[in-house]
């Protein structure tokens, strides 16, 4: 919430004479009922509601001011000699339909009111209706609200809401029936206030919502601080009445008002709430310095109600609370919105969806803080996040958790940082739900975190601590997992703070590896989790936890001590580890030293191990491939970078991180150039595909993408969604239920030829694929540069599968440059052609080349055929013009034959799902084709009879444009000349 320190600081100066109570009265928006006026309705006894329309029924209903609309659903007033009629804003009259007493806007006549006005209770009217209404039973009887002050009805008897009333009725003597008065029909009610109605002009409505808002709140602390005064408190609860009611008698009063008494009133409870905890801390004692610090915040609460003055003053209570119980005790009240109950982030609604995050506290995602729910949006997150009541627990506090839930979870952090506090040790606590469901577990590395500590929710044997970020020191809190979505268990970090500074939160992301796991949850969301009541407490100074910090450190530099890394960062590592050397009988100052200057030197020290660990795996991956690749030409020029450039970089270790990675990239760019050297007519130039059958898994952390889950786009590979080129997290907006690199499904398929297959990759153990419900634009593709001019052939291999939701054939199709192979068989495509497809068809549609460029696999997608689970191989010819370049790929979209999608019912579930493996590529000739053709410059003494022009995707079009065009020249002797021309 936006605090209004200046708004504040000018209401003290105006409230410091003020010393007694100054009653309010409740806001009024009545206005006088007028003829052609637009109004909507106000009840006496609900004031904080406001008229709107439901969409399930059409009635009129009073509703709180968040979920009402009342200017779309206002009303006019016309009066003619019958009395008084309205209509609403969509021209149908108001009034009641036959046989309802709910007031609805869904007459075509109108039906009129008397109306009369309160004397008890001015601009308050009684509205009772005449005899032309339709609903003959509420002819003559007022319009009040319902048992429930939720709509608008006319109570008779016999009708489906009698005995439907507010506040009680007079009874019969009999005492078990109501009275009916016998001339009008009206059940007579003990209290008529539910019958007075203020007509309001909409335009006033969001200040009278301000008002009431702020009278609410005002009234609340009368009644419950000021009714019966608590001795030593009532001056601090009267100072921010009487603030409050200066905002209060504005004559506009605006959502910073409420805020800003909001915030005084907090601050004013937090303090109340201090200082009731330090006197019954102090009980019976006589400590003379506790009883002075609980005087002087009791001074500041009754004479303050700046919302900083007062948190000065809290904070300084618990220090001395602290120090009362010999520099232990608990700090809690240091941090802020620790059991998530402050809405105000959220604008006072629970988040649903996708919420900003919580006050008082800091979240990032993949490294990258996200304060609002936009800023949460765009880092791929979809479903929730944010602060609602859908949890419990012994272990939770109050009625709010904050937590996430997304298909695919990434890393993540929220936390929040307490400055100036002693150095020492500080116990935390928190509950956390870390639950499974009836697929499987959900655990990750779900921990609360407290400087360099960290607990893990389960047991250390169930996880793989390599996995999770170094700079940690780690414990476990033995939590075992529930098959829950709401119970939350307790979990503790003792944190050592080291320089006066306490960081404390919780992290996760989506690593099942980390947590020890092979197989993600089907469901989706390893790692999500919920998060409330986190309480802190002052340890003091506990040497072993000190040392333990230290430790870790010290010890985890000597074991870097023997790697490899870039020598000035070696020589700053042995400094340190030569100057810091501490032994348990160092003073708390010397322990704090030495573990700053470890912590410091830790990440420089990991950076550069890192990356000569990755320059000597380039290395070692370039040094089998000068074997794979010895008799290829360009094998020398490879040679000399590797063996002396790199190897010489490696050895010398002076280089930093710019100058290692140029060396990796020139060792790449070599034996790609070597690579393209041995493509000869007849041979397989797979080798010049990267991750041709998806075994390299880098992209996605070295594990597999189960089912459930979704990782970034396979290393080597682009992927576009719907246009859009996508990296690891923006793959999560598209709601995926699967993408990525895994072992396929567990099969057990009899293919026609009587052999039996268990896996679905074709060529390693992993393949690649996406499922989701509604299947975007999809395509993966990488780009070949430097092949020599000619003939290739592609091949993949492909799985379709008719699978629980049916016929999954939409335009699954392995393409090359400008040729494309469809899964399936011709009469699988009619109203779903591509632009691609439509571009091959107009190429073949010249008739003027033996490459076809649009081609059918021809395969079938039948129910009960379990063959559908394997993948079949597809193949396409393509030609590579004299630029040397092929862009190869997969291509797939959610649209069958019948141009239909799921995500408008007419198409199955997931259609245009796929599994996609083992692309290889061949080198067939050095023919040229009509994709390629060149200029058209003479015609060999031929005369031209007749000429045609085509744009490059194949349509015809009567003269030349600006561009490259294709040009058809029939010539005298009967033959065909196709060509291309450049028009300026």
């Amino acid at each position: 919430m936006k605090k209004n320190y200046l708004r504040i600081a000018a209401l003290l100066a105006a409230v410091v004479s003020s010393t007694s109570a100054m009653a309010i009265d409740p806001p009024t928006i009545a206005q006088e009922l007028v003829d052609g006026a637009t109004y909507t309705l106000i009840n006496y006894a609900k004031p904080d509601l406001y008229l709107s329309r439901t969409s399930w029924d059409g009635a009129y209903y009073l509703l709180d001011y968040g979920s009402s609309n009342c200017k779309s659903y206002a009303f006019v007033a016309h009066k003619d000699d019958d009395g008084w009629y309205f209509n609403s804003t969509d021209s149908t009259f108001i009034g009641y339909g036959v046989g309802l007493s709910n007031l609805n806007g869904n007459l075509t006549q109108a039906a009129h009111f008397i109306i009369t006005p309160s004397a008890d209770h001015p601009g308050f009217y009684r509205l009772v209706n005449a005899t032309d209404h339709p609903c003959e039973g509420v002819h003559g009887l007022p319009v009040h609200l319902s048992g429930g002050g939720q709509y608008l009805v006319s109570t008779f008897n016999g009708n489906q809401f009698f005995p439907d009333y507010m506040g009680g009725v007079e009874m019969m003597d009999d005492n078990t029936t109501p009275y009916v008065d016998p001339e009008t029909g009206w059940i007579h009610p003990l209290n008529a206030d539910h019958e007075l109605w203020a007509f309001a002009d909409t335009a006033h409505v969001a200040n009278y919502h301000q008002h009431m808002q702020l009278y609410t709140l005002i009234t609340g602390v009368e009644s419950q601080r000021l009714e019966v005064p608590e001795e030593g408190f009532a001056a601090g609860w009267q100072a921010w009445v009487d603030a409050a009611t200066l905002l209060y008698s504005k004559e506009e009063v605006t959502q910073d008002d409420y805020n800003t008494a909001t915030q005084m009133v907090d601050a004013k409870n937090n303090l109340y709430n201090e200082i009731k905890k330090a006197q019954a801390m102090l009980g019976e004692s006589t400590n003379a310095t506790f009883k002075a610090a609980i005087a002087k915040a009791l001074q500041t609460f009754c004479t303050v109600t700046d919302p900083d003055q007062q948190a000065a003053a809290q904070n300084e209570l618990i220090y001395a609370e602290v120090e009362f119980n010999g520099g232990k005790g608990d700090i809690t009240n240091l941090g802020q919105n620790m059991s998530f109950e402050d809405l105000s982030a959220q604008g006072g609604a629970e988040a649903t969806g996708l919420g900003a995050t919580p006050t008082g506290w800091n979240a990032y995602v993949n490294g990258k803080q996200v304060t609002t729910a936009d800023e949460v949006r765009a880092t791929g997150l979809t479903t929730w996040y944010g602060v609602n009541s859908d949890s419990e627990g012994e272990s939770k506090d109050g009625n709010l958790a904050f937590g996430i839930w997304n298909q695919s979870i990434p890393e993540f952090e929220i936390s929040q940082t307490i400055d100036g506090l002693e150095n020492g040790t500080y116990h935390i606590e928190a509950a956390v739900m870390v639950g499974a469901n009836g697929d499987g577990s959900r655990r990750t590395t779900q921990r609360i975190f407290g400087n360099l500590n960290s607990t893990l929710f389960g047991l250390e044997s169930e996880y793989d601590a390599s996995l999770i970020d170094a700079h940690e020191v780690l414990a476990y809190a033995n939590n075992s997992e529930l098959t829950t979505d709401r119970e939350m268990q307790n979990m503790a970090c003792d944190a050592y703070v080291y320089d006066g500074t306490l960081t404390f939160g919780f992290r996760t992301n989506g690593n099942i590896a980390a947590a020890k796991r092979t197989t993600a949850n089907p469901q989706g969301g390893d790692g999500w989790f919920k998060l409330d009541n986190f309480r802190i407490a002052k340890m003091g100074y506990v040497k072993d936890d000190a040392l333990n910090i230290y430790n870790f450190y010290f010890d985890k530099l000597m074991a870097f001590n023997d790697e490899k890394m870039q020598e000035s960062v070696a020589v700053d590592l042995q400094n340190t580890i030569d100057n810091n050397y501490v032994d348990d009988d160092a003073d708390p100052a010397a322990i704090d030293a030495a573990i700053m200057a470890c912590k410091n030197i830790i990440t420089p020290v990991v950076n550069s191990v890192n990356l000569y660990k990755k320059l000597e795996s380039a290395l070692e991956e370039h040094y089998q491939n000068l074997n794979t690749y010895a008799l290829y030409d360009g094998i020398d020029a490879y040679r000399q970078v590797v063996e002396v450039e790199a190897q010489d970089l490696y050895a010398d270790g002076t280089a930093g991180e710019e100058e290692i990675n140029a060396i990796i990239a020139k060792m790449d760019a070599a034996l790609e150039k070597c690579k393209l050297g041995g493509v000869k007519v007849g041979s397989e130039a797979t080798a010049l595909i990267k991750n041709p059958s998806f075994e390299d898994l880098t992209a996605q952390g070295g594990a597999g993408s189960e089912t459930g889950s979704v990782a970034a786009p396979p290393t080597g590979w682009t992927l576009t969604l719907n246009g859009d080129v996508q990296d690891a997290t923006t793959i999560n907006g598209y709601n995926m239920a699967w993408c990525g690199i895994n072992n396929g499904d567990a099969i057990n398929v009899t293919d026609g030829e009587g052999n039996t297959h268990t896996q679905q990759p074709t060529d390693g153990t992993h393949l690649w694929g996406i499922w989701s419900s509604n299947m975007p634009e999809v395509e993966l593709k990488q780009t070949i540069c430097g092949l020599p001019r000619g003939t290739y052939q592609l091949r993949a291999n492909v799985m379709v599968e008719n699978n629980w939701a049916g016929n999954n054939v939409t335009t699954q199709r392995v393409f090359a440059n400008s040729c494309v192979q469809m899964w399936g068989g011709e009469g699988d495509y009619i109203d779903n052609i591509t632009p691609d497809m439509q571009q091959a068809i107009n190429f073949d549609a010249l008739n003027d080349d033996t490459l076809k460029h649009l081609t059918y696999a021809g395969y079938t997608c039948e129910s009960g055929d379990e063959t559908t689970s394997l993948l079949k191989p597809m193949a396409l010819y393509f030609d590579v013009q004299a630029d040397g370049t092929a862009t190869i790929g997969f291509r797939t979209n959610g649209v069958n034959k019948e141009g239909g999608t799921f995500a408008n019912s007419t198409a199955v579930n997931g259609a245009g799902w796929f599994k996609v493996d083992n692309f290889r590529l061949f080198f067939i000739n050095e023919d040229s084709h009509v994709s390629g053709i060149s200029s058209v410059n003479t015609d060999n003494g031929q005369p031209i009879v007749g000429q045609e022009y085509y744009t490059l995707d194949g349509q015809r079009i009567a003269q030349p444009h600006k561009g490259v065009v294709i040009v058809k020249n029939r010539l005298a002797n009967g033959t065909v000349k196709v060509g291309k021309i450049f028009v300026e």
